[in-house]
């Protein structure tokens, strides 16, 4: 078993080329604004799914 700890205000504010994909995922986390949210989706297709629910379960009914 694995466990990993992040502080998210600690995270970089860009992301380098070869980034983790634990460190895509915080940044996923920690995100605010929609730019940021598909720049990360881009990055990862795992992030892009879930991005994807994210945006269903946000909706209004």
């Amino acid at each position: 078993m694995e466990f990993h700890v992040i502080e998210l205000p600690k995270l970089p504010k860009e992301l380098k080329e070869n980034s983790t994909d634990i460190l895509l995922w915080a940044k996923f986390i920690n995100a605010e604004r929609e730019e940021e949210f598909k720049m990360l989706a881009s990055k990862n297709t795992y992030i892009d799914s879930a991005y994807e629910r994210l945006q269903v379960i946000s909706q209004d009914k």
